[in-house]
């Protein structure tokens, strides 16, 4: 089983086999089965072997045959039975349990009520049936009344700022703040993205929003040196500004040289340039030029790539790309 920690061709300890046994009772218990036996194990030696023998006893599971919400106000009882997706009659099992009430705990965190409580309580049915009653603390709502960014020294404010998603005003939204920090991370010039939550009243109703950032270096260079043969020395190189205009521009150069102690056989050089607000929307746009020449293949040309990408959601994107060729030779 997964919940052992002892694993077969493994080495034989006694105090690993004895916590092994502490797990497997906690297992049973966390799937209902309260009354299970687990046997003191037989331990047989034979030679440079050890053969264990657990005997288990599961006896009856509990099972939930009735569901009832309590203290709830801002969510209808009905409403979080279907978030929670528990149908009597379902067996007792605490890691289900966890995932449904993070799924609630998540909903109401999204509503402005990040300080509701869920308790889980039972009562004993007889014949092995619970009655699972959950029993909510809502909180107050809470609104955001604002937020500072603390740690900006090189880069501007308004990068940060565009990409803040939760505003003063609204409700408190836990999915639009990680959205808010996912997208300050993706500018590349943070090299950490936290936050802490103030709150502004006895009450608890209304807090300030602090973003704590670390900077990092906007240049950067990159070299490298190797061999592609005995007789090929190849070489890259990239230099780059991830703030160029102090407005989340970048612009880098890239070489790539293949030499072989005579001549460069191959040669490659492209400039990148990309832009996160195109002509001030949320459009990114990318730039490419490069020159190419390989010997060997007797092959010259330039070209030029532009891109336009359009972030949807999380998981779609729309892409547009136009690109021009030129062969010198």
């Amino acid at each position: 089983m997964k919940i052992l920690a002892l694993k077969k061709g493994s080495p034989y300890r006694a105090s690993l086999l004895k916590s092994s046994l502490f797990k497997l009772r906690d297992y049973y218990k966390s799937r209902g089965y309260f009354s299970a036996q687990i046997g003191e194990p037989e331990v047989v030696e034979k030679k440079d072997r050890v053969y264990i023998t657990i005997r288990i006893e599961e006896g009856p599971r509990k099972t939930v045959t009735s569901l009832e919400i309590r203290g709830n106000r801002k969510i209808s009882s009905e409403t979080i039975k279907k978030i929670l997706g528990l149908k009597p009659p379902f067996p007792y099992d605490e890691e289900v349990f966890g995932e449904r009430e993070y799924r609630l705990l998540s909903i109401y965190a999204d509503s402005g009520y990040p300080y509701m409580e869920l308790k889980r309580e039972f009562k004993d049915l007889g014949d092995d049936s619970l009655r699972l009653i959950y029993n909510v603390r809502e909180g107050p709502l809470v609104v955001v009344s604002g937020y500072k960014i603390v740690g900006v020294k090189r880069v501007r404010r308004r990068i940060v700022e565009r990409e803040i998603v939760i505003k003063p005003g609204t409700p408190y939204n836990s999915t639009l703040l990680i959205e808010s920090k996912r997208r300050i991370y993706s500018t590349g010039l943070f090299s950490s993205v936290r936050h802490e939550i103030r709150e502004l009243s006895p009450q608890g109703d209304s807090v300030l929003i602090l973003f704590v950032l670390e900077e990092v270096k906007p240049g950067f260079l990159n070299l490298g040196f190797g061999y592609h043969s005995p007789t090929d020395l190849q070489a890259k190189f990239a230099v780059g500004h991830l703030n160029v205009f102090n407005n989340g521009q970048r612009a880098e150069f890239h070489a790539s040289l293949l030499h072989d102690l005579k001549q460069f056989r191959r040669k490659r050089f492209e400039v990148h340039y990309s832009e996160p607000y195109f002509l001030g929307f949320r459009l990114e746009a990318r730039g490419l030029a490069y020159y190419y020449q390989d010997m060997d293949e007797e092959v010259e040309e330039v070209g030029i790539d532009f891109q336009l990408r359009k972030v949807i959601s999380k998981n779609f994107r729309i892409n547009s790309s136009v690109g021009w060729t030129g062969v010198l030779k």
